[in-house]
This record gives structure tokens, sequence and C-alpha cells, in this order.
């Protein structure tokens, strides 16, 4: 099921949320919008429905899997922006992060962790040979990458039915109750 989180007026509480990679993001880092003037347009929604979970005491989990995602995507970012500020100084991330300056790297990706760990549980769980077989076994009844496969399949085996993302592939696991604002998402399922 794909929910529309723009048009949610309940009381989620006894209820749990899983919170995707990229909604973490949002969440947890405070130069998302440094080049992309939309991107808190794209995050408001998820940022609000978070916090009215929050202020119902529901329960917000992510994973190991997507803290690691989210600090890899927070320092190439920070690697933009010192492009940017610093151009034509470096052209790699890896002579990036022999820099002084990467301390302050450290810094956002500490922020970062310490944001999650202040609203979220963090599950920590382990993938195997078999599951990547099945992702390409089945990835012809799915648009996820075996990143997310693994993750959704992990978050059904726990239970945790209801999912935060801005991903639309998402919802082509229809085990999973995609609560998104993701305008092709929404459409193509109707909502």
């Amino acid at each position: 099921m794909v929910v529309d989180i723009k048009k949610l007026d309940d009381n989620f509480k006894e209820t749990n949320f899983f919170i995707d990679t990229n909604v973490l993001y949002w969440l947890s880092y405070s130069k998302y919008d440094f080049f992309n003037g939309r991107a808190r347009k794209q995050a408001q929604p998820y940022l609000e429905f978070i916090d009215k979970l929050l202020e119902d005491n529901v329960l917000l989990f992510t994973s190991i899997y997507n803290i690691s995602e989210l600090l890899h995507i927070i320092e190439k970012h920070e690697f933009e922006i010192y492009q940017k500020t610093n151009p034509g100084l470096i052209d790699n991330i890896k002579d990036f992060r022999k820099l002084t300056s990467r301390k302050y790297v450290k810094n956002e990706l500490l922020t970062a962790i310490a944001n999650i760990k202040g609203q979220c549980t963090v599950l920590e769980y382990s993938f195997f040979l078999d599951d990547l077989e099945e992702f390409i076994d089945t990835s012809d009844t799915h648009r996820c990458d075996n990143y997310d496969f693994i993750t959704i399949k992990n978050c059904i085996k726990q239970g945790m039915l209801n999912v935060i993302s801005d991903d639309g592939d998402f919802a082509s696991i229809k085990e999973i109750n995609l609560f998104t604002s993701n305008y092709k998402a929404l459409k193509e399922n109707n909502v």
C-alpha cells in the first residue's frame, strides 16, 4: 500500500515506522539543501510527518545499512561543497580525505549519527549470499536496488511494514506500506 503523507491526519500511536536513507538525510544533515533550493520543498512533508510521529511517541527505526549509506552521501556532499568553494584545488574524494578540513566532515558525520540515535532505534542485521541471490532471482518483480531490497526484506522479517521513503521504487514491494510524498509513486498507485 502507498500512503500520501501530506494527506494524513491520523494518530499513529502503537505503530512503528522504518525510515529510509533519503529521509534520514533530510532529518539529520543541515546542509541537505546547500546546492538544491528545491530540496527543502521536497523534504518538508517528511520532516513534518516525522515531527508528528515524534509528538505521538511513535517508535522510529532505521538500519545500520541506511546509516552507512547516509554517511557516504554526507561525505560526498561535503566534498562537493569543498569543490564549489575551492574550485580547482582537489579533483577527487580520496585527495579530499587527506585535508585537515576533513575534521569538519567528521563533525557533520558525528552530528548526523547523534541526530539519528536521538530519534531512531538502529537495527543491526547481516545479509548473506542467499539474500543477494534472492534479490537477483526476484529482480524482475520489483524495482529496488540490492541494498533497498535487503533492507525491506529485513523490515518485513521484523514486522516493520510501515516505511517512510521518497524512493518510489519501494512501492514495487507490495508487502510494505510506503509512506511517501513522491509524486510518481503516488500517481502510479492511484493515491
